[in-house]
């Protein structure tokens, strides 16, 4: 989704267009997501209303293309290999895909995180992200074909559970193809070591920090050619690993019995289209909606049971725009990270009926767990982050949690406590101390305000209602493999 983020940037956010298509989703909607003054989340799934609104149906392919990228980051030990194709342009590289420009986007991501004052190493490196751009733009004017410029990133804070690896490759004057790779289990001394074996020449690094900042140019031998070389790449790093770890065998850095078929997670997405639609066509509801709640929006609500508090003709405020878009994308994730590989495969040749059939079991586990599937970035704004930090700091989620704290007592970040944050103040669950969010005076929590225990009817209910679920989700699997022979 970051791609389309770099587009709705790279444009004028200030024409007035902008303000004609507010009203299109609720007055001051696309406002409130970020899309005219305020900051642009990496992962608010507004911003592919915004291009919606703007282009109609030109804008769905690319929308369908950041979609497939965004859900394989959100698989709970994700595994892929990413392509985007970039033109350069002076001293610049453009996506040819979708208009985006490295340098703007770089840029825009360091001013981000220069207010973050919860840990200053997210603003570190965003400022060494920021000059890989300058490095990257003065290694292409001297490098050849098919060398390669590499930038390893680890995870930085407690929160990101994966490794990034961005591969450049020269593919002539002109364009740069720059493939992602996501790996497990990395250590800096890890990364040292695979160094020395593919013969890169690299000083060694002592923190993550210092390993992204030493990023470096290679050129792969003369008999390899790049994927030759990417997939030496892979498999030095799982070899460094097996060897560190006696009788287990790794792939992407992932233990081999943890991910038996280790299929591509862009592979794995890219064959859902039907279970895709579900997004998509959540965005083309929204779209055509007026700002009012019509039969359409009711329809994929209701088909999925999202729980929303939406009637027919009511103003789509940004917040419940936002809602629904998050909830329909988290119903998808929930259903790739849950179902079975066989399952998998009878969804991805399914009928619709079948597939939301089976996205509202998942995705509505998944909710009333406390559990929700991202990726490296948040899913709304800085302001929307906030919000969502007040619901969801008592829930556990998968990859990324939600706006944190640094605790100067426990020296590390910790999730905001919700009942404090909603009366001003950030709470630290680990060790209980407490300090001003708005410098407004504390007011201590009463009972009433506490979270309570279930009941034993609540837990009856909820079990139920999970049985319920399951055996609707099994029957329509089972449903749709009896047609598939049928019809064979």
């Amino acid at each position: 989704m970051a791609e389309a983020v770099r587009q709705v940037i790279e444009r004028d956010l200030y024409k007035d267009v902008r303000f004609n298509t507010a009203s299109n989703v609720g007055e001051r909607a696309l406002w409130g997501a970020g899309v005219f003054r305020r900051e642009l989340g990496v992962n608010d799934p507004l911003t592919h209303l915004e291009q919606y609104l703007e282009t109609g149906e030109e804008s769905i392919n690319s929308i369908e293309e950041d979609l497939i990228t965004d859900l394989a980051e959100r698989m709970e030990k994700p595994h892929f290999i990413n392509t985007v194709i970039f033109d350069r342009h002076d001293n610049d590289f453009v996506s040819r895909e979708n208009k985006f420009s490295m340098r703007s986007m770089t840029n825009i991501t360091e001013n981000k995180f220069a207010n973050n004052i919860a840990d200053i190493r997210l603003y570190q490196r965003a400022k060494i992200e920021a000059k890989e751009v300058d490095r990257l733009n003065e290694w292409f004017d001297s490098a050849h074909v098919d060398d390669v410029f590499i930038a390893e990133s680890m995870p930085l804070t407690e929160n990101e559970s994966y490794t990034i690896v961005r591969f450049h490759q020269k593919i002539n004057e002109q364009v740069l193809a720059e493939h992602i790779l996501a790996l497990h289990n990395s250590t800096t001394d890890l990364f040292n070591e695979l160094h020395t074996r593919i013969g890169a020449d690299v000083p060694k690094s002592e923190t993550v920090l210092e390993l992204l900042d030493n990023m470096y140019a290679h050129r792969p031998a003369r008999y390899q050619n790049f994927e030759e070389f990417l997939n030496r790449y892979i498999a030095t790093y799982d070899e460094v690993l097996a060897e560190r770890n006696p009788d287990k065998v790794f792939r992407f850095g992932l233990e081999g019995l943890e991910v038996p078929y280790l299929r591509d997670d862009i592979v794995l997405v890219r064959d859902q289209q039907t279970l895709r639609s579900i997004y998509t066509d959540s965005i083309k509801a929204l779209g055509k909606s007026g700002g009012k709640v019509t039969a359409d929006v009711l329809r994929v609500n209701n088909e999925l049971k999202l729980r929303t508090d939406l009637t027919l003709g009511m103003t789509i405020s940004s917040n419940a725009a936002r809602k629904f878009l998050d909830s329909s994308l988290q119903y998808i994730a929930a259903t790739l990270n849950r179902a079975s590989e066989a399952d998998l495969e009878v969804l991805a040749i399914g009928s619709r009926d079948n597939v939301v059939e089976s996205a509202s079991y998942y995705g509505s586990a998944a909710r009333d767990e406390g559990i929700r599937y991202e990726g490296a970035c948040p899913s709304g704004s800085s302001e929307a982050a906030a919000e969502e930090a007040a619901i969801l700091a008592q829930s556990r989620r998968v990859n990324l949690s939600p706006e944190c704290v640094f605790c100067p007592k426990c020296q590390k970040t910790v999730d905001a406590d919700k009942e404090y944050f909603k009366k001003g103040w950030w709470h630290c669950p680990d060790c209980k101390s407490t300090a001003p969010r708005h410098g407004v005076r504390q007011q201590s929590l009463t009972k009433k305000n506490r979270p309570k225990n279930p009941t034993f009817f609540e837990v009856i209910s909820a079990e139920l209602t999970r049985y319920e679920q399951e055996r609707k989700a099994k029957a329509a699997i089972k449903k749709q493999q009896a047609e598939l022979k049928e019809a064979a």
